[in-house]
């Protein structure tokens, strides 16, 4: 009797489909978006509203960060039980991802509403930087609000137009109190957002 030599072939691991990249896609952008949403609302400060916003922040922020966390959680137990494990591996890992850039996303969303709260009320400056003398560079002020919990931190917001030439910095500010600090956001054209915290 002859030995037939067996020849095994590694099973190749299916690429994935166009439609399975924009499933995966769609479902990682879940945890996401609820943390760019946290970011951007936070761009609409009213003012005398500080301990709403602030109680906003603290208990949307712990929602969120929950709400993602379950969510996760439960998708990768349906994916694991469903023996998908490389999909299982994938949301874990990017779960970790989320949790560690989670203020970086916040940051990202946050810089969205600022663009979102400029659109919405730019006519209105626009207006307002018109009356504007023209022998000089023009330069005005628009409060953005604050919020905060008084004796534990606030946080200024103003939107400056300023008629800068080129190459030049936007001004150093004078000699803040002690204890404050100031931000300043180019968000696009000649419109600066600056955020004084303490």
């Amino acid at each position: 009797m002859m030995d037939h030599e067996i020849t095994v072939v590694p099973k190749k691991m299916p690429r994935p489909t166009t439609r399975t990249t924009i499933r995966w896609t769609l479902e990682a952008s879940i945890p996401v978006l609820p943390i760019l949403a946290l970011g951007a609302v936070e761009s609409f400060n009213f003012t005398n509203f500080d301990i709403y916003f602030a109680a906003y922040s603290v208990i949307y922020g712990s929602i969120v960060q929950i709400s993602v966390a379950i969510l996760a959680l439960v998708w990768i137990g349906y994916t694991a039980l469903r023996h998908r494990w490389l999909e299982a591996a994938g949301y874990s890992a990017f779960l970790v991802v989320i949790y560690v850039a989670f203020w970086q996303l916040y940051e990202a969303g946050k810089l969205l509403g600022d663009g979102i709260h400029l659109c919405i009320d730019y006519p209105s400056y626009r207006a307002q930087i018109a009356k504007l003398p023209d022998n000089s560079p023009k330069f005005i002020t628009f409060d953005w609000g604050a919020t905060g919990i008084a004796g534990s931190g606030d946080t200024q917001s103003t939107l400056v137009y300023a008629e800068l030439q080129k190459g030049e910095a936007f001004p150093a500010p004078a000699d803040l109190p002690e204890g404050m600090t100031e931000k300043v956001t180019h968000l696009f054209g000649h419109f600066y957002l600056v955020e004084d915290s303490w």
